[in-house]
């Protein structure tokens, strides 16, 4: 799970700083993680007990 969160963390540091550093072409390339991530994280949260 660490890794999981620690991959989540950087993939939305990495858009944030190159947004606030205006590299807005590189955007989308730096969100091809998310839908993945998201995946796993959803993974996580069925897991996670009522």
């Amino acid at each position: 799970m660490t890794s999981l969160l620690t991959d989540c963390r950087t993939a939305l540091a990495d858009l944030r700083i190159a947004a606030r550093d205006g590299r807005f072409d590189e955007l989308v390339t730096l969100a091809e993680p998310l839908p993945r991530l998201a995946a796993r994280l959803k993974r996580l949260e069925e897991l996670r007990p009522p």
